[in-house]
């Protein structure tokens, strides 16, 4: 299901850096947010690139040897029958990279931000090229992990049988698949001197309450210990403690 994003439906540009700019605001700099700039080499000369996708919900191999290793490598190796790369052209060129070095079974054209956002939230990847206002889309769904079951603690007669599990990407790119909204936000932290355990504070921009986000944030910045090692630390740190006037 495609969402309409209000002012991201304005049209790409053909400056690179404006359209990453643009992408990471519009995704409030998310830490599930890849964004994998790189030099383009198609006979013994570059072009500045990008690929973007959302780390969890695609296929990593599917990225390094159908995206980058052609685009990075092959290419390098290969003589375009063409005009060079940086001929007047651009758009011409890049159809020649399409058709010789891209070795994806779907690739669609995209031109506003709405687009490129639907397309990265589809868990495709979009690649991104200077001087070129048009995004690519590829066919990169897929990951690697655990199989997501239902909760032995939480069974549910109705609705989806699927649980957190151990893997915090695992955990967002869920979330992600349930939410395919750009305000849906996480929030990277660390916690624990010795157990460095990284956690993310997941929440919808524009309906969340900002009260409440501070006093969470300002609780997770005062935990002070070693280590975390299940989810009922986190009953005992973040709820709020409730006192009676009787002894229980």
């Amino acid at each position: 299901m495609e969402h309409s994003f209000g002012p991201a439906e304005e049209s790409l540009s053909p400056r690179l850096r404006q359209n990453l700019t643009k992408i990471n605001e519009l995704l409030a700099k998310s830490p599930d947010l890849i964004i994998r700039r790189f030099m383009i080499q198609v006979n013994h000369q570059s072009w500045e690139a990008a690929i973007i996708f959302i780390d969890g919900l695609v296929d990593t191999k599917v990225i390094e040897n159908h995206i980058l290793r052609p685009l990075m490598v092959d290419g390098f190796k290969m003589k375009s029958d063409g005009p060079g790369i940086f001929g007047s052209n651009v758009r011409k060129d890049f159809g020649w990279i399409e058709n010789h070095l891209l070795t994806v079974n779907s690739l669609v054209h995209q031109s506003t931000f709405d687009e490129v956002l639907n397309a990265i939230l589809s868990r495709d990847t979009v690649l991104l090229a200077e001087g070129i206002a048009e995004g690519f889309q590829i066919s990169s769904k897929g990951w690697e992990h655990r199989s997501i079951e239902e909760p032995d603690t939480e069974v549910t007669i109705k609705g989806a049988r699927e649980g957190f599990i151990e893997s915090l990407r695992t955990n967002t790119a869920l979330l992600r698949r349930k939410v395919g909204h750009p305000h849906l936000t996480f929030e990277g932290m660390q916690v624990g001197r010795k157990s460095k355990t990284n956690l993310s504070l997941a929440y919808i921009r524009g309906l969340t309450d900002e009260d409440l986000l501070k006093e969470v944030r300002r609780r997770i910045s005062r935990i002070d210990t070693e280590s975390i090692l299940d989810a009922v630390f986190w009953n005992s740190t973040l709820r709020t403690p409730l006192y009676h006037c009787f002894p229980l």
